[in-house]
């Protein structure tokens, strides 16, 4: 037996196996789930009250009245110490739409289109790849791991993260659209932790053309939010949380698996299919 095909089936297997046991997991806390994507959500329902979506106190609360309005338990609450509100202040404008879903919708909705995503990303880098139908060999090992479907699990939003992040790059590269590549880099600075590495790729090949379309787009999300809060106010809050996410990573490592397991998943994940265009496939 080629033992090409042998491991293309052991990493089938194994994606099966994660698949399962996510289908299992789903029934276990099931109106938290997804806990990652749920912090997107509550940012922008705390913020239509007017409070400071970083004080951990008010994402608590809205939570619970939410849960209480659409009439449901909940066994998880968000925020500190393990899921503090770490996403920056010009998420607000890019998912303000979010107001309008309620948590039940919301919930299926992100399962939905985080699968979609997986189809669009495998699809950029079939393009990306000169249409080479092996360059998506990359992805099995990257699906076969079980933290990309814990990931998938909890609603880490780094799936729209990449799929901005390999649409800058294939506007990019292929169709020398500069400002729309920038465009698409603002946008996946929600999660500026897989955003920043990328950005310095750009600094280095000097197209300042993106870097300041990236810019722009990051102020023009930002701008509504300033008119509704004080940035020193929120950027303190912020650090605030940052600093106690950090400090409870390294002081309770064991409780903190998921956090380190979706996070590590979101670097392999990105890191692998990014990588997958500057080898020989």
């Amino acid at each position: 037996m080629n033992w090409k095909y042998a491991i293309y089936l052991l990493l089938g297997l194994l994606t099966s196996l994660h698949l399962f046991q996510l289908y299992q997991r789903m029934h276990v806390d099931l109106n938290d789930m997804p806990i990652d994507a749920r912090n997107l959500y509550l940012l922008v329902h705390t913020a239509s009250k007017h409070d400071n979506f970083y004080i951990d106190k008010n994402v608590k609360r809205t939570w619970n009245e939410i849960a209480s309005q659409e009439d449901f338990e909940t066994t998880n609450q968000p925020g500190l110490p393990y899921s503090s509100m770490l996403y920056p202040p010009q998420a607000l404008t890019e998912f303000y739409f979010y107001k309008y879903i309620s948590w039940k919708n919301y919930r299926w909705i992100n399962y939905v289109y985080n699968f979609l995503l997986l189809l669009i990303i495998a699809f950029l880098v079939y393009q990306l790849s000169s249409k080479n139908l092996k360059a998506l060999t990359i992805l099995l090992p990257l699906l076969a791991f079980k933290g990309t479907w814990q990931a998938y699990f909890v609603g880490q939003p780094m799936f729209l993260c990449l799929a901005f992040i390999l649409m800058a790059y294939y506007l990019w590269r292929e169709k020398k659209h500069s400002w729309l590549a920038g465009i698409m880099l603002g946008l996946a600075a929600f999660k500026f932790t897989l955003v920043i590495p990328v950005g310095f790729f750009f600094l280095y090949k000097k197209d300042w053309k993106l870097v300041l379309a990236s810019i722009i787009t990051v102020l023009l999300l930002l701008a509504p939010v300033l008119f509704q809060y004080d940035l020193v106010e929120l950027l303190t809050t912020y650090s605030a949380n940052a600093k106690e996410q950090i400090l409870q990573i390294y002081t309770d490592g064991g409780n903190n698996l998921l956090f380190q397991t979706t996070e590590l998943a979101s670097l392999l994940f990105s890191g692998g299919i990014i990588s997958a265009n500057a080898v020989s496939i």
